[in-house]
């Protein structure tokens, strides 16, 4: 019977063994009393008993109280399950699992290498997230690769330096040309291809054909940005164009685009020199303009009729630039150049027109209005003329 009071008989659920608790004796010194813990002492069943003393010094009994119990750590495969079973929660059962976290990997890429195997390869590039939306080459700028941009070619035209003090400088804003795809033959002349549109349009990509409008196919290029049209005779010209060097890259382009058909692969070989025409330039004088003046001093020249187009009026001189093209010169200072034939010539026009308009500038002092030099009997005597009017209209109608 142990001393607590514990019996075997008083539980039948005990175990077999005994367990007796006995106070340790007091140890008493002159300067302190250490403190005691009861000893717990443990009879097996053959009499024998077993004592645990594991807190033998007084510090080591202060222990007891407040120690914690430390956490028995996971192994590599239960962290590994446990991030297994995260990963197949959140994102589902098809997802990816990697060997290694993402933070494990950046440790190890950014890690110093280490004296003894400086010759070691370097550490693969870290795998990307199921979140992170970049690529590969975002995600880690060592391994990215410079990517060559595509040219541009919708270059403008060069002009050289103006010597007139312009308002906005004149530039080229618009260039058409033209050229004949075909083969050269051994007597020097050259044979243009014949085109069947109704099975080309099957076989090439941005094009438009609607032969009861217009009996050509139209091609939408994006670099450079213009329309080109192919004709049944092997002729093909660009509308849009910002320049002669623009017009020259779709031209070629196009052409190669036929070049590689299998129906004119022996067909088309080479293509004639392009040429240029509708050339548009534009400019401002930076002042206003008196156009009625300015007909006046070139009345062989100039069309100007205010009663329709008070707006602007139109400047020829088809001996010097060509019957096709006109120059506008508008009241405000605009001036543009339409239909040129050659990109020299209209260049050459261009600066000229401002030497014809320079004599006819509007001044800031004319363009004032001083309301005190006309008097009041001018207005009434103008609204009353053209009450006047009114009324010999209204006798003049016939009456029902």
């Amino acid at each position: 019977m142990a001393v607590c009071g514990f019996s075997d008989s008083e539980s039948d659920d005990e175990s077999d063994q005994d367990i007796d608790i006995q106070p340790k004796q007091n140890v008493i010194s002159n300067t302190k009393t250490s403190r005691t813990k009861p000893i717990i002492t443990q009879n097996n069943g053959n009499g024998n008993s077993n004592t645990n003393n594991h807190h033998q010094d007084a510090d080591e009994d202060d222990d007891w109280v407040t120690r914690k119990e430390k956490p028995i750590q996971a192994t590599a495969e239960e962290i590994k399950e446990k991030r297994r079973r995260t990963q197949k929660k959140k994102y589902g059962f098809n997802s990816y699992m990697a060997p290694t976290s993402l933070s494990a990997m950046r440790d190890q890429i950014h890690s110093k290498p280490s004296s003894n195997n400086d010759n070691a390869p370097a550490p693969p590039p870290p795998l990307v997230g199921m979140n992170d939306n970049r690529n590969f080459k975002q995600v880690n700028g060592k391994y990215k690769e410079a990517r060559k941009r595509r040219k541009n070619l919708d270059q403008p035209e060069p002009l050289p330096p103006s010597k007139h003090p312009w308002k906005n400088n004149p530039i080229i804003t618009g260039v058409s040309g033209q050229t004949t795809c075909g083969m050269k033959m051994k007597d020097g002349s050259f044979k243009p291809a014949q085109i069947k549109l109704s099975e080309v349009i099957h076989l090439l990509r941005n094009v438009e054909y609607k032969p009861e409008e217009f009996v050509a196919i139209r091609m939408k290029l994006k670099n450079p940005y213009m329309t080109v049209t192919i004709f049944s005779n092997g002729k093909l010209t660009t509308q849009g164009g910002k320049s002669q060097k623009s017009c020259v890259y779709a031209l070629r382009k196009v052409a190669r685009m036929l070049q590689g058909l299998d129906l004119y692969k022996d067909v088309i070989s080479d293509v004639t020199e392009p040429s240029f025409y509708g050339v548009q330039a534009n400019a401002h004088l930076g002042s206003m303009v008196d156009l009625q003046a300015m007909a006046e001093a070139f009345p062989k020249r100039v069309e100007y009729s205010p009663d329709i187009e008070s707006s602007y009026l139109k400047f020829r001189d088809p001996l010097k630039y060509g019957d096709k093209g006109s120059c506008h010169v508008y009241h405000g200072g605009r001036v543009t150049i339409l239909g040129c034939h050659d990109v020299k010539k209209c260049i050459i026009w261009i600066e000229k027109m401002y030497e014809h308009c320079k004599p006819h500038f509007i001044k800031e002092e004319d363009r004032s209005f001083d309301e005190h030099k006309v008097s009041n009997s001018e207005f009434s005597s103008m609204f009353s003329t053209n009450n006047n009017n009114t009324n010999n209209a209204q006798r003049q109608m016939p009456m029902n």
